[in-house]
């Protein structure tokens, strides 16, 4: 995403496993933060995603970051077990929904 040529934020999709991907390293830099502008992420890699086939997307991230809880929750996600590289980390929290 971009604002007056500046990259101002960021997501990746991952293929997981068929019809299942993962969101990844969503990000919008600090001085662009309380736009819309994650949510408006969300939005478009779930749109990408259901353009490759997938009927459904997984996520991590960390228990402490509340907004992101918050946003991911808002926008329909549910929490899941930890999967696959986050198994066994603690501070990981995991979410799933449903395209």
């Amino acid at each position: 995403m971009r604002s007056d040529e500046l990259a101002v934020g960021c997501v990746g999709l991952q293929p997981l496993e068929p019809g299942v991907g993962e969101v990844k390293r969503m990000y919008v830099r600090p001085g662009h933060r309380g736009r819309g502008l994650s949510r408006t992420l969300l939005a478009e890699v779930e749109k990408l995603a259901a353009e490759r086939g997938m009927h459904t997307l997984r996520l991590e991230t960390g228990r402490l970051f509340e907004e992101a809880i918050g946003l991911y929750t808002s926008a329909g996600y549910a929490s899941i077990p930890r999967f696959g590289d986050y198994a066994d980390c603690a501070e990981s929290v995991c979410f799933e929904k449903r395209l």
